[in-house]
């Protein structure tokens, strides 16, 4: 959100949520909404000077707090040097970054820049990346970059090399290649020696088809000692416009890896989902979602799981789904949802002693339209667990301002132990949330 006050200063507001996960990080996976904001003092057409500041208001998982506050700059120097600088503090530590890039013709920049990562600056000993690269636009349809980067984090230095490049091959289809390529060394002096490469695509045609997709792949090889590792990763999304009532929506996100040594043993994770949105466009009063989930999370003995734990469950889920709202009147909706979940799970420590676990949700919540763009949104939750016939309650409540006619942010509360999600087997879902509501 963007709002310039007059033609000296601008103010901006925004919100970011996060949903993360690194089978390897417990402290990197997990859930985090940030508020903030920043204020810019515009002196003339070539000068922009601001601060800042954000907040957590919400997270689940292993990710850490990340209160901020800094100050920075941007300014050209002639007609084709630009220098950016920001500096901050918060949480997680000190924050400083800087940027020189010149640009001699339109399409083309070489640039030299370095980085203080927050979450290593606390560590004595970091000392930061810096970064040197080219991106050169060769025609109308093919761009291309190299880049160059020393990384020394505490105790520990990497040097890499990455190239890509991306191929406009029609007006409705990209595509895009990058390879890597790098030697690290850990605190122990030990190298490793990666290799990385990744091939994506997008595909538009108006607002009928948006597709996305990208392969990756990577492998270490540690020198004098054990520690190899291969990964795979895949994601993919699919939009689809059937009519104008029907829209379909699919996605497919996968990692699977493995390693010569015990402590990251292979571990699995893919997630396939595919749903339908109807609308009727002669009758907008009603919003149906159905869908179908597949989850696959099978973590090693030193990765985190969907949730975000190094000890949760590893599970095999499928989950099914149908959400719907009805505007009863212009100041007044009904809603609820209603979902089934057939699982096999295992506890970390019989990783391969799967039992059998299945559970029902049901959801009923209401909407109240008292100001022009505000709502007032209240929900209860019923989770009742077939194994064990526990029943569990859970209920939340929120205030959302109203964007355009399909999106709406909102602040709320959250209580009890039942979430939204039925693939979130072990955690609670209670606590202060900012959440995002679209409508097709």
């Amino acid at each position: 959100m963007r709002r310039d006050v007059n033609e000296d200063w601008t103010v901006e507001g925004s919100v970011e949520a996060r949903d993360v996960t690194d089978p390897t990080r417990a402290d990197k996976s997990g859930q985090r909404t940030d508020v903030g904001a920043r204020v810019t003092r515009h002196y003339g057409p070539n000068t922009d000077v601001w601060v800042f500041g954000q907040g957590t208001v919400q997270k689940f998982g292993g990710l850490s707090n990340e209160n901020r506050m800094g100050a920075g700059f941007k300014t050209k120097l002639g007609e084709h040097t630009t220098v950016t600088a920001e500096a901050s503090d918060g949480t997680s530590g000190v924050n400083a970054s800087a940027r020189i890039s010149y640009a001699p013709v339109e399409g083309t920049e070489y640039y030299l820049g370095y980085n203080l990562d927050p979450t290593r600056s606390a560590a004595s000993g970091d000392r930061g990346t810096a970064v040197m690269g080219v991106r050169e636009k060769m025609t109308d349809k093919l761009s291309i970059f190299a880049e160059t980067q020393l990384d020394q984090p505490a105790g520990k230095r990497s040097l890499t090399r990455n190239v890509g490049a991306t191929y406009q091959a029609t007006d409705e289809l990209a595509l895009s290649a990058t390879y890597e390529l790098g030697t690290l060394r850990d605190a122990n002096g030990r190298n490793t020696d990666r290799v990385a490469t990744s091939f994506g695509g997008q595909y538009q045609v108006g607002d009928t088809v948006t597709f996305s997709g990208r392969v990756e792949y990577r492998a270490d090889a540690v020198t004098g000692g054990q520690g190899d590792s291969t990964t795979w990763g895949v994601s993919s999304s699919l939009s689809y416009k059937i009519s104008p009532d029907w829209r379909l929506i699919a996605s497919v996100d996968g990692i699977t890896s493995s390693s010569d040594t015990d402590s990251l043993k292979k571990g699995e994770y893919l997630r396939g989902s595919i749903g339908y949105a109807y609308r009727p466009v002669a009758h907008d009063k009603l919003n149906l979602f159905v869908s179908y989930d597949y989850l696959r999370d099978l973590p090693g003995p030193n990765q985190v799981n969907h949730s975000g734990s190094l000890a949760g469950p590893r599970q095999i889920s499928q989950v099914f789904s149908i959400d719907g709202d009805y505007r009863v009147n212009n100041t007044l909706s009904l809603g609820g949802k209603l979902g089934y979940r057939a699982s096999e799970i295992a506890q970390r420590s019989a990783a391969d002693d799967f039992s059998k676990s299945t559970a029902t949700l049901a959801v009923v919540r209401a909407g109240w339209h008292f100001v022009k763009e505000w709502d007032v949104s209240i929900e209860g939750r019923v989770l009742y667990q077939n194994e064990t016939k526990q029943r569990e309650t859970g209920a939340l409540a929120g205030i959302y301002r109203r964007i355009n006619d399909h999106v709406k942010v909102g602040i709320g509360h959250e209580w009890g132990s039942v979430s939204g999600d039925l693939t979130q087997i072990d955690g609670t879902s209670r606590g202060t949330f900012i959440n995002f509501v679209g409508t097709f």
